[in-house]
């Protein structure tokens, strides 16, 4: 059995009687969509009767459309903060196993909010699945459909998985595979980005050995201790624009320096390099 989950190419929501939307809270006012689109549709803030009704206003919502709404036909309205979800078992048994999902346990076994409500989120966790973990995680769930910014698509299974209840919160737990996967993809993004940010032409003949020599760039960074990303980039930058020069010994040593803070020293060197600090 493969490792990955397969991802399926979806069309744009159609109504359906199994048919509801899984919604952030956080995000986006639920309620207010909801029936400004919608005369009649049936919402659920997840939080509700749990140990986290005292921040109900953050909760994800479950939502029902009605078959006469317009809500499914206005996925812009949306789509950029939930999923649909196919699910034949009724609204409150899929509800329930839903808030069983609010948590997960860390490898370490430390619990924290799972937002596998949010497109990316969603896509990010069930790419890494096992398709096992996929069928248990579902419980009734047969369908997950997401917009990824630029497409529709699908993750589907049989409803083998077992409903859980929202006392079961917590249950689900990421093997360190996941989170190291996780932290690549994390890593290839950043990389692209930092391509981007330098004017690098991905159709270059020379684009891989541009992208190999950031990520080395990016190492380097690190363990100068520049750690967010602005920081990164603006040693990128410098060492892009100055890559004899801050391989001296005199700038290894002196960007190495963390008695002084990251911005404190990436400043400096920039008016130093570029000769800002010189008088006129």
């Amino acid at each position: 059995m493969s490792e990955r989950m397969k991802i399926l190419q979806a069309s744009a929501p159609e109504y359906s009687n199994n048919c509801y939307l899984l919604l952030d809270g956080l995000s986006m006012d639920v309620p207010f969509t909801a029936y400004t689109h919608d005369d009649h549709p049936a919402i659920v803030p997840l939080f509700r009767g749990t140990r986290h009704a005292k921040v109900i206003e953050a909760s994800p919502w479950l939502v029902k459309p009605s078959a006469t709404g317009q809500l499914l036909a206005k996925p812009e309205s949306w789509q950029k903060h939930g999923l649909l979800l196919h699910s034949s078992a009724g609204k409150e048994i899929t509800a329930n196993h839903l808030r069983s999902l609010i948590s997960i346990q860390l490898p370490s076994r430390q619990l924290a909010y799972c937002r596998f409500y949010a497109p990316t989120w969603a896509d990010r966790l069930f790419n890494t699945m096992r398709p096992e973990e996929f069928e248990s995680w579902s419980g009734p769930i047969s369908r997950w459909v997401l917009n990824d910014g630029s497409t529709w698509k699908a993750y589907a299974g049989t409803c083998n998985g077992k409903p859980r209840d929202g006392n079961d919160e917590g249950w689900y737990r990421l093997r360190e595979e996941q989170l190291s996967q996780w932290q690549a993809d994390e890593h290839e993004k950043f990389v692209h980005k930092a391509a981007q940010h330098l004017g690098c032409d991905q159709n270059d003949a020379d684009f891989f050995n541009q992208r190999e020599q950031i990520t080395g760039l990016i190492k380097k960074a690190h363990a100068y201790g520049f750690r967010l990303e602005h920081q990164t980039l603006h040693y990128l930058e410098l060492a892009w624009r100055f890559p004899h020069e801050l391989s001296n010994p005199y700038w290894t040593g002196y960007l190495g320096d963390q008695t002084h803070t990251a911005d404190q020293r990436l400043a400096s060197a920039e008016q130093q390099l570029f000769g800002l600090n010189k008088d006129v």
